[in-house]
């Protein structure tokens, strides 16, 4: 992966800390639903992960338990309760998964026994002593869910430009032009440009202008769950710790 995330040229931090977010604020229309929904979307790999390496659920059903939980979510009015802006969506949305993880272990050894099942509450948890909207401790995920995190972003960003490539008739090429966003392309540019039969002046031009504009599209989606420019670094600066 080129780890060049930050251009020189940017100069600029777009208006959008926890853009999808904001889009629900006030809001029961399509737009702002389909706005969370696309945010958790991207990220229910990490979810699972979570479920899976910090809560120990076994895969089928830390799978089913994402599902229920991305429902949940939607639908819960957490953030439109929630008075702080500030932070990471990543870390807020942890923090939500660690409670719902402790209701959903209530609610299946219930169901177990027969029971009545514990529906997820977004109060306080009793035995945690804490908020269902406080903002988890950094350094509390596990590597695994961090490293899960980083390839859902990285793979959205890379599913956009793709879907542009392919509206702007380039998409026959896009299986050798996504190798030079990679720091270790498999190819060499002058391989690169035989294969989809242009110049290599002219490959080195289409690189640099994808690559910018990959670049454009990791800041929006890095920038919509932050709230600060030193937040937005600090991700970006975690995306090429994990694929440097």
């Amino acid at each position: 992966m080129d780890t060049s995330f930050d251009s020189p040229n940017r100069g600029w931090f777009p208006q959008t800390s926890w853009t999808c977010v904001q889009k629900i604020q006030g809001r029961e229309d399509k737009v702002s639903a389909e706005a969370l929904q696309t945010l958790c979307s991207i990220y229910r790999a990490p979810i699972v992960t979570a479920f899976r390496s910090k809560h120990g659920f076994p895969l089928e059903e830390a799978e089913d338990s994402a599902h229920e939980f991305i429902v949940w979510f939607l639908g819960s009015g957490l953030l439109q309760q929630a008075e702080s802006r500030e932070g990471r969506f990543r870390s807020f949305l942890l923090t939500c998964l660690d409670n719902f993880a402790r209701n959903r272990r209530r609610k299946l050894r219930s169901e177990r026994r027969g029971g009545k099942a514990i529906h997820v509450s977004i109060h306080p948890d009793p035995e945690s002593g804490t908020s269902g909207v406080e903002i988890a401790d950094e350094n509390s995920p596990a590597h695994e869910i961090d490293l899960a995190w980083a390839r859902a972003t990285l793979k959205a960003a890379r599913s956009r430009l793709k879907a542009e490539e392919i509206v702007a008739g380039r998409g026959d090429d896009w299986t050798v032009m996504r190798e030079f966003l990679s720091a270790t392309p498999q190819w060499t540019l002058p391989e690169g440009a035989l294969r989809i039969s242009v110049t290599e002046g002219a490959f080195k031009v289409r690189i640099h202008r994808l690559r910018h504009r990959f670049h454009a599209i990791l800041t929006e989606q890095v920038s919509a769950t932050v709230s600060s420019e030193a937040e937005f670094q600090d991700e970006m600066q975690f995306l090429r710790s994990v694929y440097s």
